[in-house]
């Protein structure tokens, strides 16, 4: 649910929201892509709704443009896919190719939110 109320004040405009949102009844967890007591990281990609053919185009140009090591891809669905390269790299370097990937958008912004969670 969402609402959205304005008001005028002293000469301002007042904009209020709300929103409610619905608890999760079971809990995700995640992993970190950073090597521990490091500031390095390794790259994990998450992909959806992408064929085979398409995905190891992609990673073969990026192994090319940024000299990666192997990639190890994991099927999650028939679809879905996951990628490791577990090259040690720089966040810079890591963010640097998340984004030049077609993975999905709110897997790229994921390293905003987590960027110094250990």
């Amino acid at each position: 649910m969402r609402s959205s109320w304005t008001f005028r004040f002293l000469d301002k405009m007042l904009l209020v929201h709300i929103q409610s949102m619905t608890i999760p009844k079971t809990g995700t967890v995640g992993m970190s892509a950073r090597v521990p007591h490091t500031v390095e990281y390794v790259l994990l990609k998450d992909y959806d709704n992408i064929k085979d053919e398409r995905l190891v185009e992609e990673e073969i140009v990026l192994q090319e443009n940024y000299k990666l090591g192997d990639s190890h891809v994991l099927a999650t669905s028939e679809y879905g896919r996951h990628v490791a390269c577990i090259d040690r790299l720089a966040f810079r370097e890591k963010r640097e190719i998340l984004m030049a990937s077609s993975c999905d958008y709110d897997f790229k912004r994921g390293d905003r939110i987590n960027e110094y969670r250990t």
